[in-house]
């Protein structure tokens, strides 16, 4: 469940993340993300979405909208939480993700709808809240962002070379996160 990140915006079905990570873990990853989506609508769809896969995991990532359309992470938070508490209840897994934080150089048309660089700091500190309420519930994390960094130190590259636009990932975006989460992922479903 998450938003455009989740859902692999710009890039073909076959070469979004979560079809490559599936590749790799050799299984079908449902991918239930909604470009646009905010933890409101992730929310409302979770339940039947659960009903309709059965999933015996559920990667949780989403928030980013929330800030950008509202400026606060405070939605995002009681939602993603709720979200947390549902899936587990339902007998499911429930995995939190964090992705990668706005890279510059950011496609001006996104930086018309609010102050991205604010955005990208109320987005850090929200990605350190989904860190913490991690820990304190025994949740999974799958930190995307962390990952990211760490792919693109060990290949000599500039963090941009993973974007589509600044928010969105590209196809080697979605390659290096795809091989960063496959393993991190297939650790989580061993427990």
């Amino acid at each position: 469940m998450g938003d455009s990140f989740t859902f692999g915006y710009g890039v073909s079905a076959a070469r979004r993340w979560t079809a490559l990570c599936g590749q790799m873990l050799g299984m079908e990853l449902m991918n239930c993300a909604v470009s646009g989506n905010t933890t409101g609508g992730m929310l409302a769809r979770l339940e039947y979405q659960m009903d309709r896969v059965k999933p015996g995991m559920v990667l949780l990532m989403g928030g980013f909208n929330d800030i950008l359309l509202s400026g606060s992470d405070a939605a995002a938070r009681s939602n993603l939480g709720a979200m947390g508490h549902i899936t587990a209840g339902r007998g499911a897994i429930p995995v939190f993700g964090t992705p990668p934080l706005p890279c510059p150089p950011i496609r001006v048309k996104w930086n018309g709808l609010a102050d991205l660089e604010q955005v990208g700091e109320q987005a850090a500190v929200y990605q350190d809240w989904i860190r913490r309420m991690c820990g304190v519930f025994g949740y999974p994390l799958l930190d995307l962002h962390q990952k990211l960094i760490r792919v693109a130190a060990r290949e000599g590259r500039p963090l941009s070379d993973y974007f589509l636009d600044g928010l969105h990932m590209n196809e080697e975006g979605n390659r290096a996160i795809a091989e960063a989460a496959a393993p991190a992922l297939r650790k989580i479903m061993e427990r």
